[in-house]
């Protein structure tokens, strides 16, 4: 059974699986030094999931729609898998489980350097060089505790403690005709761990929890610049919609896509 495990993981994941997308909580109009009203941290991805944001200290691009951390039920499903992929811990257990507060410097590493592999030559040096990991956690930690978050944070744990995070909600603005529209906030992985299914393994439970709460669509933003990510999606039943929008950092415009499926 573990051998035949290991053969379909090791051939759905082959190739580029998992990928450095941007995280769709980010800086869409700036980062916290050059706006006096980013006061709001909002989750950013980095080297896997959705698209572009982040302050020039590490944290995301934020207030400008409603904060992404907010965090709904307690209620999540853990599921396990054991994952036989080589170059993988040599086939050691990783399991999905919901964020939990002694977990926040650990996924603020994942998500700052992940930034910083993922996007050098796509977001200018300086914002990359400028985030780091205490900027992140500190933002991350206030929000964490604040109580009537919408959004759901899961991570992916190994032997060495959390190796991916993904953050979801309810879709942040509007999409016609779509009533009940999901969306993916931010998705990190390790950055030496890219290509080993984690991501596709958060991805699958986050679908899964948003199926049972009602959502009938999963969205998302990636940078058009961002081709790994945009395969990973794209091989996990996403499209992009045709719908866009631009974010600037440091004097840089980049452009952002809207990538849907339905769940």
């Amino acid at each position: 059974m573990l051998r035949q495990l290991g053969g379909v993981f090791g051939l759905a994941l082959a190739g580029a699986l998992l990928l450095a997308a941007n995280d769709p909580t980010a800086n869409r109009a700036g980062t916290v030094q050059r706006s006096a009203t980013f006061a709001a941290f909002a989750a950013a991805d980095a080297v896997l999931v959705c698209t572009a944001s982040a302050a020039v200290t590490g944290l995301p691009r934020a207030a400008r729609r409603r904060e992404p951390f907010v965090r709904g039920g307690a209620d999540s499903l853990v599921k396990q898998f054991v994952l036989r992929c080589p170059g993988y811990y040599g086939g050691a257990m990783v399991h999905v489980r919901e964020m939990v507060e002694a977990d926040i410097e650990a996924v603020s590493t994942i998500r700052v350097r992940g930034w910083q592999a993922a996007y050098a030559g796509v977001v200018p040096q300086t914002y990359l060089d400028a985030m780091t990991v205490e900027g992140d956690a500190g933002q991350r930690r206030q929000w964490f505790s604040q109580p009537g978050r919408e959004s759901q944070d899961l991570v992916a744990l190994g032997d060495r403690g959390p190796v991916g995070w993904i953050c979801f909600g309810p879709y942040r603005g509007e999409m016609p005709g779509l009533e009940r529209a999901g969306e993916i906030y931010a998705l990190y992985i390790s950055p030496d761990l890219i290509g080993q299914g984690i991501g596709r393994l958060l991805l699958g439970e986050t679908h899964a929890q948003m199926k049972g709460q009602g959502f009938e669509t999963s969205a998302l933003w990636v940078l058009s610049d961002n081709q790994r990510a945009r395969r990973f999606y794209e091989r996990a039943g996403y499209q992009a919609d045709g719908v866009t929008q631009d974010d600037v950092y440091d004097g840089i415009t980049l452009t952002e896509l809207r990538y849907q499926r339905v769940l």
